[in-house]
């Protein structure tokens, strides 16, 4: 079937930092602000602080032509979004163009990231590219060349080669799995969603599904960059447990160690919730059951879970210093009234001789 109208959507997600001022930053550049959620009504979807929206370079890859934008989150997050038009185009052809274009891809994002980076730079809290990345694509159609309900397209095309990009034919039960992450909300829409690829066709050319797709792959970031962090964070504490010591004269080091993971504990605390809460739904809707099962796709409870498990570790950590460096204030404290006592019977005894 000839697509009428319709993108390839590339997303790739990075973490630059702990935090980005986006109110200062827009006051400096000319981007748009605001996201709202049109298809079941904008009410039904509560958002935390929208991103920034920045317009970045048109082109071609072969003669695909392209537009290309960044969304900056103030939580530390630049999304990179790359358009390429698919319009006149067999939607057959898709899996293959899209290898194609996924050759000249990562040197085009880095080029769009570092002229992002040199943008923002100035504005980020903690800046640090953290090593790893999301990435999804969606293949977004708005018409066909004949106006088809959902039921019709999803007979006439092979969706599953269109989110695995394989040329063979899939099992059942990849089949089956698919047909268990697909969602209508009317006649003329559809969407099925899987790991990293979701096909999405929508005649009224709603991006609701593609704008949930690229939250869930935010907050999925987020957990693993937590994870990662607080791995680390409990590998060098507990490293420093092996060597521990009781002792008066270290009493100042592991003060400051508890400090640090009180700190730490709190901050990824506060951070998560956020992260998680960023989207919120204000009933059962067809785009919280979207989603749920988006996120459960991406295992965002697997990963939250990691990150909760890890959190507790470092507050066991925190009780097992905190305890210990009590006790050493005991010690000190009653070190010091036996001295005071000493002196005092010393000064008695000198008095009376």
């Amino acid at each position: 079937m000839l697509v009428r109208e319709g993108n390839l959507l590339i997303y790739r997600i990075f973490d630059v930092g702990w935090e980005i001022d986006l109110e200062s930053l827009s006051q400096k550049i000319s981007g748009k602000r605001g996201r709202k959620f049109s298809k079941i009504g904008p009410r039904s979807v509560v958002m935390g602080e929208p991103p920034l929206e920045l317009i970045l370079k048109r082109g071609k890859v072969g003669d695909v032509p392209f537009d290309s934008h960044a969304r900056i989150y103030g939580m530390g997050v630049v999304t990179i979004i790359l358009r390429f038009d698919i319009s006149g185009r067999d939607i057959e052809e898709i899996p293959s163009l899209e290898k194609f274009i996924e050759k000249h891809a990562d040197e085009l994002v880095q080029e769009l990231l570092n002229q992002v980076m040199e943008t923002i730079k100035p504005f980020v809290e903690r800046l640090a590219l953290f090593e790893d990345y999301e990435d999804y694509t969606v293949i977004f159609v708005k018409a066909f060349d004949e106006r088809l309900p959902a039921e019709e397209v999803l007979a006439r095309i092979d969706v599953s080669r269109l989110i695995f990009g394989e040329d063979y034919e899939l099992s059942r039960d990849i089949k089956r799995w698919l047909a268990m992450n697909t969602f209508s909300y009317s006649t003329y829409d559809v969407a099925v969603l899987g790991w990293d690829h979701a096909f999405v066709y929508d005649d009224e050319g709603f991006m609701d599904i593609s704008d949930l797709i690229e939250f869930a792959n935010i907050q999925l970031l987020e957990l693993r960059y937590f994870d990662d962090y607080l791995d680390g964070v409990v590998q060098e504490t507990s490293a420093e447990l092996e060597n521990f010591r009781p002792s008066i004269r270290r009493y100042r080091k592991y003060s400051r160690m508890i400090q640090r993971l009180l700190l730490i504990y709190t901050e990824i605390t506060q951070a998560r919730e956020r992260v998680m809460n960023f989207i919120k739904f204000m009933e059962d809707n067809f785009l919280a059951q979207v989603y749920n099962r988006l996120a459960y796709i991406l295992g965002l409870n697997v990963w939250s879970t990691s990150v909760s498990n890890k959190l507790e570790s470092l507050l066991r950590i925190y009780e097992i210093l905190s305890d210990e460096i009590n006790n050493q204030r005991f010690q000190l404290l009653e070190l010091t009234i036996i001295f005071l006592i000493l002196l005092e019977v010393i000064l008695y005894l000198f008095e009376l001789f």
